[in-house]
């Protein structure tokens, strides 16, 4: 299995939003509230792994996170996308 994050990321482990509660904007803040946390903390970037079929990478990447890295966590791809 492979790291994460690395020393000096701040990593959203998990997000989710319940179904009722999409395109509402509930995950726009939840993001922009872990990067202010990490701007409060002096990390300059912020990173999360995504499923390569999860469609909300289309959010991440409006909010300005770019894929980084393919990267495996128990048997699973995942994409590591960052924003800094």
């Amino acid at each position: 299995m492979e790291d994460e994050a690395k020393a000096g990321e701040f990593y959203i482990d998990s997000l989710s939003v319940s179904l009722p509660y999409r395109n509402q904007g509930v995950g726009t803040a939840l993001i922009e509230k872990a990067k202010a946390m990490a701007r409060e903390q002096g990390i300059g970037v912020v990173t999360l792994a995504v499923e390569p079929m999860n469609t909300a990478k289309k959010l991440y990447q409006k909010l300005g996170f770019v894929f980084e890295r393919e990267i495996t966590i128990f048997n699973e791809v995942y994409h590591l996308y960052a924003r800094k």
